[in-house]
């Protein structure tokens, strides 16, 4: 490929060990004049990879997957090497290049491990790769607002590219592609490959439904079509269409989960998805879920993550309103579309609602709270979780749903939690909101005693009240009956365990359980119950002979 133009970065990604789940990146900086603003054109450039990814809030610490991080300068005449350059470490994710000469090009090579199969990491195989930007690509300091090109050599059996980054050209196992800005490139991930690619039309937008292995075990029709269904809900529900093509990049494997972008979302599932009712309304629901973060967390957002900073925890207050309301949203929108009954809808709100109250964490931590520690607990799961924190999707989308509740009883059913979305969209897509932002629009769309409803609930570690909820909507709370799931017939205690090495070890315990009391610790080695032998593998079978309240001996 030619030398890249100097007015911009351009990456260049090879894929020539993709059986070894490496590959190749090189960075070429154009030459910077010396009226930059930004940088001296004699200065040193600064290489800073990026140690998280926007909407997974947790520091992964990129750089470990790095190998042969080198640079060197070019002539820009004549394209030959000028001279190797020096790469001085500071700090985790930054090395500063040695000064090049004016006018010249610095090229930065390094190899790249890709084996993590996540929504925020790099997965590259024989058959095909999935890159994400802030796991591939560093900036360069001062240069983020410059437009970026990026050439991909693939596999000679790899013909298909599914990115929501504008394609300047595609030719057998080459393509480029350009972002505006770094930004961009970031929030673009990419698949490269061979898979089942469909296209489809909603309110005038070309959509796009790239399904990545498992093909034969998804109905890929239905999947389309129900997709499509979920798309025009949410377009009418904004009443905006704010991207001009949207890919949705569905990967089957092991693993679940999903993650937001502007113009795409990554979604992933086992291959088995389509075989049981359950699971594909799940996978319906993740679909729901990233889509609406197309409005909801994409564009509008919490002030604090106006601008990211991808070298840094960015904490906010608001990520129960950017991921709870969310998932109050996404199966809301599947009942609605008659993608599921109204009997599927309640007992998807019913698990919801056990989750958040079985846990002891519930009157620890507050929604406020839940949200700040994030980076620090979400995503950093240990034994003592259960009874240190709770989770503000799921207790954020119990906040969103009984706070829609009062709102509509406030108003006779005129004014809903959807008519405060759509207004904080309208006054704050271009400055960001804060909490009291929110709580303030509440005040005005409802009334003080909502707000104040709605205070308590998010900044106290208390119980929320659902029975007001219950008797407006005319439900009753039932709790699932988890008999006819698991093994576990009947009985509950409050821990679990699993098997090492043929014993059966406590994993953890929840505070006030039966387990609690009884004085059972995490790594207790489980020996007996009632005099029967324990085994990882009779464990289940010893629980289902007892009734709820029998006293056992452990």
């Amino acid at each position: 490929m030619p030398m890249p133009a100097a007015s911009q970065l351009t990456y260049r990604v090879r894929f020539s060990e993709a059986h070894h789940h490496v590959i190749e990146v090189e960075l070429w900086i154009g030459a910077v004049e010396p009226d930059d603003e930004d940088q001296s054109a004699e200065g040193p450039v600064e290489l800073v990879f990026p140690v998280w990814t926007p909407g997974s809030y947790m520091v992964r610490e990129y750089t470990r997957n790095i190998e042969a991080l080198s640079a060197a300068e070019y002539n820009r005449t004549d394209g030959e090497l000028a001279k190797v350059l020096s790469l001085q470490r500071h700090g985790k994710n930054r090395w500063r290049i040695a000064a090049a000469s004016p006018q010249s090009t610095v090229c930065v090579r390094y190899r790249l491990y890709c084996r993590e199969m996540s929504v925020r990491t790099n997965w590259v195989e024989r058959d095909y790769g999935f890159l994400t930007g802030a796991a591939t690509f560093p900036y360069i300091e001062g240069r983020q607002d410059t437009p970026v090109q990026l050439q991909l050599e693939l596999p000679s059996a790899w013909r298909q590219i599914a990115t929501s980054l504008e394609k300047l050209e595609h030719l057998d196992n080459r393509a480029v592609l350009s972002a505006i800005n770094y930004d961009e490139i970031v929030d673009a991930p990419i698949v490269c490959g061979n898979f089942d690619l469909r296209e489809f039309d909603v309110g005038g937008k070309p959509h796009y439904l790239a399904n990545v292995g498992g093909d034969l075990l998804w109905d890929l029709q239905r999947a389309e079509a129900d997709t499509r269904t979920i798309v025009a809900y949410h377009q009418q529900f904004w009443g905006e269409i704010p991207y001009d093509q949207y890919w949705f990049l569905n990967l089957n494997a092991e693993t679940r989960g999903g993650l937001e972008h502007d113009n795409s979302t990554v979604l992933m599932s086992s291959r088995w998805t389509m075989h049981r009712r359950e699971t594909y309304l799940d996978w319906l629901a993740l679909v729901s879920h990233e889509f609406f973060h197309t409005w909801n967390v994409r564009r509008l957002r919490p002030k604090a993550l106006m601008h990211y900073d991808y070298e840094a925890e960015q904490f906010v207050a608001e990520l129960w309103i950017a991921e709870g309301i969310t998932s109050y949203f996404d199966d809301l929108a599947l009942v609605r579309t008659g993608l599921c009954t109204r009997d599927e809808y309640l007992a998807r709100l019913t698990k919801i609602v056990q989750t958040v109250q079985s846990s002891p964490g519930r009157l620890v931590q507050d929604l406020r709270n839940a949200s700040w520690d994030a980076w620090t607990k979400h995503y950093r799961p240990d034994e003592n979780s259960g009874n240190s924190r709770i989770s503000y999707y799921l207790k954020g989308a119990v906040v969103a749903w009984l706070l829609d509740v009062e709102l509509q009883k406030n108003s006779a059913g005129a004014v809903g939690l959807a008519d405060v979305m759509r207004q904080l969209w309208q006054r704050y897509l271009k400055t960001g909101y804060t909490l009291e932002d929110f709580e303030k629009l509440v005040e005005e769309l409802g009334s003080p005693a909502v707000r104040q409803w709605l205070e308590s609930a998010v900044r106290n570690a208390a119980e929320v009240d659902y029975q007001s909820a219950f008797a407006w909507l005319g439900l009753e709370f039932k709790a699932e009956d988890n008999a006819k799931k698991t093994n576990f017939a009947k009985v509950w205690i409050g821990s679990q365990s699993t098997g090492s090495e043929g014993k059966l070890i406590v994993r953890n315990v929840l505070r006030d359980s039966p387990s609690d009391r009884a004085g059972m610790n995490v790594d207790d080695e489980l020996i007996a119950l009632d005099g029967y032998r324990l085994s990882p593998d009779s464990w289940p079978g010893h629980l289902e002979m007892f009734e709820p309240e029998q006293a056992l001996e452990l």
